[in-house]
């Protein structure tokens, strides 16, 4: 591995390939299968979603803590 996008590309290539395979449950091609399950993928959202929040902490003479 030279950098991420040939990691990418060389896992891109491989999965696509693994695509043609039947599905070891459902006795059809995974490509059919994928192709049924992207009528129900929701879009991601255009805005990002912020992972943590930063808050002030304040501890009493009791410690106890108050998240504001």
């Amino acid at each position: 591995m030279n950098s991420f996008e040939e990691l990418s590309e060389t896992l891109r290539v491989q999965l696509t390939k693994d695509r043609e395979r039947l599905h070891y449950e459902k006795d059809e091609l995974i490509e059919n299968l994928w192709i049924k399950e992207t009528k129900y993928l929701l879009d991601l959202p255009s805005q990002d979603y912020p992972v943590f929040k930063d808050t002030d902490v304040k501890v009493n003479k009791y410690n106890e803590a108050k998240i504001r």
